[in-house]
């Protein structure tokens, strides 16, 4: 999300991302270890036959994931399905579940389809509160906000399951669903939008805040070791070294693949 009024030409573009805590893969790996156990005798024949079969050993899988009132995750309850209906639903996600090696690995490897679902509730959240955290920005300004973003191909959007890339992947979609918004609404409604958005961005922009300087006191912390080094793939070479420090940051405190 973004909370943070963009300048032109000003490389500060960080906003408001998504947060997973460790303990979501070990709960994932929990679900798969349930699963793991309740298929232990199905033989490799089985396993060959079984829908959705892939390099493995896997298994064609439904995973339910249970929220807690907060939000947060709560579970999941993996079970294996025989046949599709639709990757990503409002109660879970489709994946191929690897059945040999530990649960922990396993878990590893439906990170990403995980992270994609999560990605996609927040944003249906957002949008059914109308929450429009690009709003404010005039028509330069957004484009100056999407112009930064890399091709949907870059490394971060192929290969990114960390915190940091995850929640550059979600303002990418905000500020696309943004551009279409305007595409198809008046100068009026979009007054009206801004309005109604006033408190939500206000939050948002305290939110950025406090995150942001908690990067740079964690940075300073850390560059008194030789060690230290900023670590982020090539796709945020062009970024400021403000935003690059929150993405780190974001990576740090967020689930270690």
């Amino acid at each position: 999300m973004s909370t943070t009024r963009y300048q032109l030409g000003e490389k500060r573009m960080i906003t408001t991302g998504i947060h997973i805590s460790n303990a979501v893969l070990a709960k994932l790996a929990s679900a798969i270890a349930d699963l793991h156990r309740k298929t232990a005798d199905m033989s490799m024949a089985d396993w060959r036959k079984a829908y959705r079969e892939r390099s493995g050993p896997t298994l064609g899988c439904f995973v339910y994931v249970d929220f807690t009132a907060s939000g947060t995750v709560k579970g999941f309850t993996a079970r294996q399905i025989e046949k599709s209906r639709e990757k990503f639903r409002e109660q879970g996600f489709e994946t191929d579940v690897p059945m040999l090696g530990p649960s922990r690995f396993a878990a590893k490897f439906l990170a990403r389809d995980c992270a994609e679902f999560l990605i996609r509730r927040e944003i249906t959240g957002r949008n059914k509160a109308n929450q429009r955290e690009f709003v404010g920005l005039t028509d330069d300004e957004l484009s100056v906000a999407a112009g930064e973003l890399l091709p949907p191909n870059g490394r971060f959007a192929l290969m990114g399951i960390s915190c940091g890339s995850l929640s550059e992947k979600l303002r990418q979609r905000l500020i696309e669903e943004e551009l279409e918004v305007r595409g198809n609404e008046s100068n009026h409604q979009r007054m009206k939008a801004m309005a109604e958005n006033v408190d939500y961005l206000a939050a948002c922009s305290k939110i950025v805040a406090v995150q942001s300087a908690a990067a740079q006191d964690w940075r300073r912390k850390n560059e008194a070791f030789r060690s230290f080094t900023i670590q982020l793939n090539h796709d945020f070479d062009n970024r400021s070294e403000a935003d690059r420090t929150v993405i780190a940051y974001r990576d740090a405190r967020g689930w270690q693949i």
